[in-house]
């Protein structure tokens, strides 16, 4: 189990790296903040109005602004509906799939904050590393992205628990009221 993010904007072969690790090895792509029309779109994991408020271009410094922003991005990843499906379809893939890759753009001042902040997110909850690749020789076969610790393995079953509760209560509600009609 692999967790990759791809910043294919300045090296194409990059780009036909994940095409080809998607269609040769199976291995689910998905996109957040990427210039290429690839993969699931991850459109919940984009900040919300409320999160926004707390985004301080915070690029190339070291203040504090990150923490606020951070703090408010987890809350969405964990309270907004849309942004928890995102993330745990990222999440559900990497129990199925030998490697998942998010598509993204680490080069623009407006995206890199928040892919940190998400990359930032999965490694304290679910103490899950990530692997950043912005050219091809950041690939690395043999790197794994293992749960480092049972807490963060814990918090990862209990988050997929609750996902697919929700799932199956959602899908037989949404049944009954199609059978009613």
């Amino acid at each position: 189990m692999k967790l990759t993010f791809v910043d294919a904007t300045n090296n194409p072969q990059l780009f036909d790296w994940v095409r080809m690790r998607n269609e040769i090895a199976n291995c689910p792509v998905f996109n957040f903040y990427s210039l290429y029309m690839y993969g699931v779109q991850l459109d919940g994991l984009v900040p919300d109005n409320n999160t926004m408020k707390y985004f301080v271009n915070y690029y190339g410094t070291e203040d504090g602004n990150s923490y606020y922003f951070d703090q408010a991005y987890a809350n969405q990843l964990l309270l907004n509906p849309r942004s928890w499906v995102d993330l745990m379809q990222i999440m559900g893939a990497i129990q199925f799939y030998p490697e998942v890759i998010i598509l993204t753009d680490y080069t623009s001042d407006q995206s890199i904050p928040v892919v940190d902040s998400l990359i930032k997110f999965i490694q304290q909850r679910y103490e899950l590393n990530c692997f950043i690749v912005k050219d091809l020789i950041d690939i690395n076969q043999f790197e794994k992205s293992d749960f480092e610790t049972q807490v963060g393995y814990n918090n990862f079953m209990q988050d997929w628990s609750r996902f697919k509760a929700a799932y199956y209560t959602e899908k037989q509600i949404l049944s009954e009221v199609i059978d009613v009609e």
